[in-house]
């Protein structure tokens, strides 16, 4: 390093490396220099190639911290955290007045007698007379080769489902990462983790390892894990029809227990669809991108009515194609409700009707807070209205499982909403809403359940919308009311949410039943 350097003759006062026999020292060693003038005192430092070093050089002249005598002092000491920093200067000089003080700039230098020399610099602070004292922090520059802490396992899966294989690895700088398959790299897989998305039955028996590296001082550090196999269970067991539900009135949604063939599972030949009329016509089967769901768009169905649905020749994607059971069958009511799992629900809600009504198992972590998770069944609507629901009865999956009615802007989890809700207990019923998308929703007023004849009702009249609570769906108490101005159409229905946070990604559990709406 040097300081007082000219900028016309890029001479001063050097703290230097050297490798050479001179002034009494030889091998590595460290001294001043006064470019073109004199050789300084120099110390008896063994530095090692490849080796990070903390190095601190100060031009005083005179300093009257020093006793008033020296002009420049350093010092030098590893940085790979193994040593303090000297309390006292290594070197120091005086070198004026015996010659001019050298003034000008500070910084890095390099020069060799023979040959190249070469270094790296990462950290360097010039600071001026005035500035506060340097601190050397050494963990900021300490230097580990890449080891690996955790070694990435045998996997068993089921056929097509997802797998992960993981490394843990440490080293500063942070370790990079390169997965090979059975020897050979795997595009864009340079990350801790390296994922199937669908493990296929002839990928039992791949092997997957991972080469973690990093870079110290222009020398690559490297380290491959152990191999890790995979082995894929066949998948022997047929598909299985679990729902069917309308859509309004001219659609029909299916779902199944796994990923279906899109050949078999789009053909109109493969479904058959009677109600109180005889066959409805089956104009387009649609295969949804989960590939367990079928959207069936159908000939005019009746609301109210109910409706049976048979299924054949369907298969799944495994390799053994199973087949599922013969003349598969389920039966719904045709309601002119849609129905959406807000929120990242992982699985679909399970509805089914009743006298009357319906039953639904839903889960969900919660109506309210600033976004919800729910299963909500819903009607477009213009206008006011006016909608009444009896609910027969509520499980108590939670304390706090909720189910009711709701008028909701959008199906965003953190739509606006207004809704009147009941829970399995304590908490009773309440009017609930949520002004501004993800805001906290704001509950108010409560009313005691009673099961089966707990009441709820939810109007609009213009911007107002209230929610009220009775034992007979004749006598009303007022829970609350908010003006609220929601953009027609407006989202009106059935809402049910589980509140138990092991449902809450994957619906289709015991949870909440809802019936005989109004």
């Amino acid at each position: 390093m040097g300081v007082g350097i000219s900028s016309d003759t890029s001479q001063g006062i050097n703290f230097c490396f050297r490798n050479n026999s001179s002034a009494g020292q030889s091998g590595p060693y460290t001294a001043f220099l006064d470019d073109f003038r004199e050789w300084g005192p120099s110390q008896n430092f063994a530095w090692e190639n490849q080796v990070w070093y903390w190095m601190r050089l100060r031009q005083e002249p005179n300093a009257a911290s020093e006793g008033g005598v020296k002009d420049v002092f350093a010092k030098m000491w590893r940085a790979d955290g193994t040593v303090p920093e000297p309390a006292g200067w290594q070197l120091t000089w005086d070198y004026t007045p015996a010659r001019s003080t050298r003034t000008g700039y500070a910084g890095i230098l390099a020069s060799s007698e023979n040959g190249v020399a070469e270094f790296e610099v990462d950290y360097i602070l010039i600071k001026a007379a005035g500035l506060p004292n340097i601190l050397v922090a050494p963990s900021a520059v300490l230097q580990n080769p890449v080891t690996i802490t955790n070694q990435p396992q045998d996997q068993t899966v089921m056929e097509l489902m997802p797998v992960e294989f993981r490394v843990g690895a440490s080293g500063i700088p942070r370790p990079t990462y390169q997965w090979f398959r059975d020897e050979s790299p795997l595009p864009s897989a340079t990350n801790a983790s390296y994922s199937l998305t669908r493990s296929a039955l002839s990928e039992t028996g791949a092997r997957f390892q991972v080469v973690a590296s990093n870079v110290i001082s222009n020398i690559t550090h490297s380290v491959t894990s152990r191999v890790a196999t995979l082995t894929v269970l066949a998948d022997r067991t047929p598909p299985v029809l679990l729902d069917a539900w309308s859509l309004g009135l001219n659609q029909v949604q299916l779902v199944f227990s796994e990923r279906l063939a899109p050949g078999p599972a789009t053909n109109l030949a493969h479904y058959a669809l009677a109600g109180p009329e005889g066959n409805v016509t089956i104009l387009q089967a649609t295969l949804d991108t989960t590939q367990t769901n079928v959207l069936l768009q159908v000939g005019a169905l009746i609301e109210n009515a109910p409706y049976t649905l048979t299924v054949d020749n369907l298969t799944d994607q495994a390799a053994a194609v199973n087949l599922i059971a013969a003349h598969s069958q389920i039966g719904f009511w045709a309601k002119n409700y849609l129905r959406c799992d807000i929120g990242g629900a992982a699985q679909p809600t399970l509805v089914r009707p009743i006298t009357n009504g319906y039953a639904i198992t839903a889960g969900g972590r919660d109506i309210g807070g600033t976004a919800d998770q729910f299963h909500f069944s819903y009607q477009p609507r213009a206008g006011d209205f006016d909608v009444r629901v009896r609910l027969k009865a509520l499980s108590a999956t939670d304390p706090w499982s909720k189910a009711g009615l709701m008028a909701r802007q959008s199906t965003n989890a953190d739509s606006r909403f207004v809704g009147v809700l009941a829970t399995p207990g304590l908490g009773g019923t309440f009017f609930v809403s949520r002004t501004s998308p993800g805001n906290e929703a704001v509950p108010a007023g409560h009313f005691p359940i009673n099961y089966p004849y707990t009441w709820l009702r939810l109007q609009r009249t213009g911007n107002l919308f209230s929610g009220s609570a009775g034992l007979d769906g004749e006598h009303w108490a007022l829970l609350g009311s908010v003006s609220l101005a929601l953009a027609d159409p407006v989202y009106v229905g059935m809402a049910v949410a589980s509140h138990d946070a092991s449902y809450g990604d994957a619906c289709g559990r015991s949870g909440p039943a809802l019936g005989t709406p109004g």
